[in-house]
């Protein structure tokens, strides 16, 4: 009976730690909005569905609360009562829990520091709240070579360069990195446009 449980145990924590919120949840909710705009919070799940996770665990889960009043749900928290933990991070201790009254009547706790650091899973918290997570460079992925396809490359590396502007200057400043004309790329021999795409750093252009 005792190992019955115990397994029980372990599956329930298994099962709880696995559990995922819903990208809907995430996506609509005010305070995750706050800092990435639904566009951004689109891309952060696509790039990394693990870091939205985590960024929402840190809006959800980085703090407990109580209410005088009435019982609140984390929703009604973030949504309705406007509450921005990323405000009160000065106030977050390393190795101890914290607490203060928000709004006159609930009780806020901020987690320890080590808390917060198993929480975010290795993931910095400024990259979490302010950047996309990084994503490589496009790269020439159609077998054929007719404009339609060139069109397709250049909104991608727009895409990528309005994502990341300062990596794109510094891309595109880069003397070792090969630029060549749409016109001489679907002209190349198969052999050195595959040596091409193997082997070096290149950007197509007009």
């Amino acid at each position: 009976m005792k190992s019955l449980y115990l397994l029980l145990c372990l599956f329930s924590g298994v099962f709880g730690a696995s559990a995922q919120t819903s990208y809907s949840t995430i996506a609509s909710n005010r305070m995750v909005q706050k800092h990435h705009l639904p566009p951004r919070i689109k891309k952060i799940a696509e790039i990394d569905p693990v870091r939205l996770q985590v960024l929402w665990n840190y809006f959800s889960s980085s703090f407990t609360f109580s209410a005088n009043e009435t019982d609140l749900s984390v929703r009604e928290l973030l949504n309705i009562q406007h509450f921005d933990v990323t405000e009160y991070e000065h106030l977050r201790q390393a190795n101890t829990s914290v607490q203060f009254i928000y709004r006159n009547s609930i009780q806020i706790t901020l987690k320890s520091g080590t808390e917060l650091n198993n929480l975010l899973q290795g993931y910095n918290l400024d990259e979490l709240l302010n950047e996309l997570p990084p994503r490589p460079f496009p790269q020439w992925t159609s077998s054929n070579f007719t404009d339609s396809d060139f069109q397709n490359y250049k909104e991608q590396v727009w895409d990528w360069a309005r994502d990341y502007p300062a990596a794109y200057l510094q891309l595109t400043s880069d003397a070792n990195r090969l630029h060549i004309r749409f016109s001489e790329w679907k002209d190349l021999e198969p052999t050195k446009r595959a040596q091409i795409l193997n082997e070096l750093d290149y950007l197509i252009v007009d």
